[in-house]
């Protein structure tokens, strides 16, 4: 009986071996591929998937629109917030995917009559072309004294595959005085940066405020 479950032993334990070895090579490829990376520069970036990778979650902002010229006929308006995305997407590794940062909309110029500019989208393309996930810029505010009078509206909601989160942006009534940026917050950003679709408030007549720029990063 001893010799028998000995033999069996000795037949088990080399399969066990080769299964713990296999499990310890997958999870260390696993981690090997795992990474992140941002895009901060406005206009269109490219991304290679790397080896391994067949899912991306990739969050997006779109850019904040411009506040309106403050003039000696009032204070400009404020722009609105770029929207938010959040989506899981489905990729092959070595695809190229296109990242496009949009741009923030341009303020009216201190002391004229100019009307805020819209912020651009935000989204990630396919190498295709197709849209991925995409977050709309926000709107323009109006100049002092213009007639309407009008806060930028908040940037729309994007598309994504589904079960995405895909949130419009505040428009421009929810930003606070003076300089301040309102939206989504970015994570363990303070809630002032410079990236990420905020809008601004015109409060300064000597300023010309533009609307920030929008953000993508991605995690696999």
């Amino acid at each position: 009986m001893e010799e028998h479950v000995s033999l069996q032993a000795r037949q088990i334990a080399p399969a066990l071996i080769v299964s713990i070895i296999m499990i310890l090579f997958v999870s260390s490829a696993s981690a090997a591929n795992e990474g992140q990376t941002e895009f901060t520069a406005t206009g269109n970036n490219t991304f290679t998937v790397p080896t391994g990778v067949t899912k991306i979650r990739a969050y997006v902002y779109g850019a904040g629109g411009g506040a309106g010229a403050t003039n000696s006929q009032g204070t400009g308006a404020n722009g609105g917030s770029g929207a938010f995305g959040q989506g899981v997407l489905a990729v092959k590794a070595g695809e190229v995917l296109t990242v496009v940062v949009g741009g923030g909309g341009a303020g009216g110029a201190s002391g004229t009559t100019d009307n805020g500019q819209a912020g651009a989208t935000t989204e990630i393309l396919d190498s295709k072309g197709d849209v991925l996930l995409s977050a709309g810029g926000g709107g323009g505010g109006s100049c002092g004294g213009c007639t309407p009078y009008n806060v930028g509206s908040g940037g729309a909601a994007g598309t994504g595959p589904v079960g995405s989160l895909l949130h419009a942006g505040p428009d421009g009534s929810e930003c606070g005085g003076g300089q301040t940026r309102c939206g989504y917050p970015l994570p363990e950003y303070s809630a002032d940066v410079s990236i990420a679709g905020r809008g601004f408030y015109n409060g300064n007549g000597s300023e010309t405020i533009n609307g920030v720029q929008g953000y993508v990063y991605l995690e696999w």
